[in-house]
């Protein structure tokens, strides 16, 4: 906040010497007549009240000139003090210190032995200055990392509108850079998998299992393709919206991970189907020994009874062998069965051809 400062070196009781921000006073030509103590050891002046020493010399960076024409712009007539202006930063080499200072300015204009005078109050800003600038680089470097990382990742609004998205995310799902801003994540999901995403994303904004989620959702890219995605969503409350949530979506392409899956189960099902090929073999066998035995007593007997048992019989056993295969079938084919009301018992019934 601006202070009100005398326009002479004491008044009243009040010295210059008894401020501690750093005061300089400078008449209508940008000679710097006085200065307090606080402000002497940054430019290295020694206590003497009659000082002349050209403001450019001690503050190369300043423009005078300017200063003197903004410090009396709103002066009327003969007022004793124009209004205080924040006249913006300057640097200067502390005399002193030998450090690189960032000053702020302030200036009132006004008259001081009949003549125009300005006095300036300089705040050493440095340290604002540099953690601006280190907050500058990090969100710039932040930038750089989220438009460059090697994997999907952006940033979505409470209703799941994209704010950002990097590089990779928007080659992943084939759409122009800029196209995604402002459309809910959920676009690019298939429509069937549409109803299980919306409910995801508000199960997360409840909080419903934590503030993280894991899905692989089909989606659709630009080109009309379909692939499988990875999200992995993270809800964070912003405390600069004033607690307004917002997502963090880490995406990644799991089509050929999910291809390597299928084929590694379907490997350990063939596994599975080569440790059976034994008992498979002797179960077979068995069969096939009814099969021919019944074969071979009805071309030995000549009674249409006896005959027509024996046919049923070989008839049973080939019905069981083609059971047994539909179910060898179905567990190592390689599309996935289709789910389908079962009655139990007679499952688990059925499954004793293949233990018997």
């Amino acid at each position: 906040m601006p202070i009100a400062l005398p326009l002479s070196t004491r008044t009243g009781e009040l010295s210059w010497d008894d401020i501690p921000t750093p005061l300089m006073m400078m008449d209508h030509q940008g000679m710097v007549r006085a200065m307090n103590d606080a402000a002497r050891p940054w430019f290295g002046v020694a206590a003497d009240n009659g000082i002349a020493i050209p403001a450019m010399e001690l503050m190369p960076a300043l423009d005078v000139k300017t200063l003197l024409t903004v410090a009396f712009a709103n002066r009327d007539g003969d007022a004793a003090v124009s209004h205080v202006r924040n006249l913006g930063v300057t640097t200067i080499t502390n005399a002193t210190t030998g450090r690189r200072q960032v000053v702020e300015l302030e200036a009132w204009g006004g008259r001081l032995g009949g003549a125009d005078s300005v006095t300036l109050a300089l705040r050493d800003c440095t340290e604002h200055y540099a953690r601006e600038r280190r907050l500058r680089r990090q969100r710039h470097h932040l930038r750089e990392a989220l438009c460059k990382a090697p994997v999907g990742l952006a940033i979505c609004d409470a209703e799941g509108r994209f704010t950002a998205v990097n590089d990779a995310l928007y080659a992943m799902v084939g759409h122009p850079a800029g196209e995604l801003i402002g459309r809910p994540y959920t676009d690019l999901v298939v429509r069937e998998a549409l109803d299980d995403a919306l409910r995801d994303r508000a199960a997360l904004l409840r909080g419903d299992g934590g503030n993280t989620l894991a899905r692989e959702y089909l989606c659709q890219t630009g080109s009309g393709e379909c692939t499988w995605l990875s999200l992995n969503l993270s809800v964070v409350n912003s405390w600069v919206d004033g607690g307004t949530p917002y997502f963090v979506a880490v995406v990644q392409d799991v089509s050929r991970l999910r291809e390597s899956r299928e084929m590694l189960v379907r490997a350990q099902k063939m596994d599975v189907v080569g440790q059976l090929s034994g008992g498979i073999a002797h179960d077979f066998n068995n069969l096939l020994t009814v099969v021919i035995g019944n074969l071979q007593l009805v071309l030995q007997n000549d009674d249409p009874l006896k005959r027509m048992v024996r046919l049923n019989s070989a008839l049973e056993a080939a019905e069981r062998g083609a059971a047994l295969t539909k179910r060898l079938l179905t567990f190592s084919r390689n599309d996935n069965p289709q789910p389908q009301l079962l009655d139990i018992n007679a499952t688990v019934a059925g499954l004793a051809v293949l233990l018997e």
